[in-house]
């Protein structure tokens, strides 16, 4: 199967839904809905993961451009 993103108005959705469900029910055409990686449920929830972000243990500029030199290098084979 070929996959088509389309992109249209929220009003055509159900349209393009209808056009193609007989396709659908002959298993000749699957709808995907996209889906976000994650849901946020609150503000709370949001004020929370930033916190728990912030407070956690992060590299310098100069311990990530070691990590990043040798990963280039390693991994790519390139000098960075």
């Amino acid at each position: 199967m070929t996959t088509i993103n389309l992109k249209v108005e929220d009003n055509l959705v159900d349209v393009i839904k209808t056009v193609l469900s007989g396709f659908v029910q002959q298993k000749t055409v699957q709808i995907e809905e996209e889906r976000p990686d994650f849901i946020v449920s609150s503000a709370e929830e949001v004020k929370k993961r930033v916190y728990e972000a912030e407070a956690q243990e992060g590299m310098s500029e100069e311990e990530y451009d070691r990590y990043m030199d040798r990963f280039f290098r390693e991994e790519l084979g390139i000098k960075r």
